[in-house]
C-alpha cells in the first residue's frame, strides 16, 4: 500500500534516507538534525510530500518531493528529492506505482512538469524512467571543494 507518510513514520523515513544518503555517494556525512527538519516539511504537505509504501505493516519505500516554479521559468515542476524502496522489495510494481502517486499529486499542485533522479549512473533507471515518459535532461556531477 502506497500512502501519505505520517509524523509517526517519520523514524523510518529518516532511516532510509540515511541509506538512500550513503547509497547516493555524496562527499558529505549525512545530517539528521537537517534531514528531521526536510522530512518533517514533506510530511506537512503543501508543495512538499512524502509518501511511504508499506509492505505487511512495514514501511520499506519513501518519495519525498517538492514543487514550485523552475529556475529559469515560472511554470511549476515537482521534484524527487529522494525514491527508496528496500533491496528486498524491489522489482515487481512498487517503484511505479510509488511514481503513479507523485504524479497524481504533482498534477494536484498544478505542475506542468515531474523531474525525477536516478542514483548514480545506472542505465537500467534511466530505461525505466523513459518508458514511463521522461526524458533525459541533465546530468549531475559532483566534485568536493576545499574548504
Amino acid at each position: 500500500m502506497i500512502r501519505l507518510a505520517t509524523v509517526q513514520d517519520k523514524h523510518r523515513v529518516m532511516a532510509m534516507a540515511k541509506v538512500f544518503h550513503e547509497s547516493a555517494g555524496h562527499p558529505f556525512p549525512y545530517n539528521a538534525v537537517h534531514c528531521s527538519s526536510v522530512i518533517s516539511a514533506c510530511i506537512a504537505g503543501g508543495d512538499a510530500l512524502c509518501l511511504v509504501l508499506e509492505r505487511d505493516g512495514k514501511i520499506v519505500g519513501a518519495l519525498l518531493a517538492h514543487a514550485g516554479p523552475h529556475t529559469f521559468n515560472p511554470v511549476r515542476i515537482a521534484s524527487e528529492i529522494m525514491l527508496w524502496i528496500e533491496p528486498g522489495h524491489r522489482g515487481g510494481r512498487h517503484a511505479a506505482a510509488m511514481i503513479d502517486a507523485f504524479e497524481t499529486w504533482a498534477k494536484g499542485r498544478g505542475c506542468a512538469l515531474a523531474h525525477m533522479v536516478g542514483l548514480g549512473g545506472n542505465p537500467a533507471i534511466g530505461k525505466f524512467y523513459e518508458r514511463r515518459g521522461y526524458y533525459a535532461a541533465e546530468c549531475h556531477y559532483v566534485k568536493r571543494l576545499a574548504a
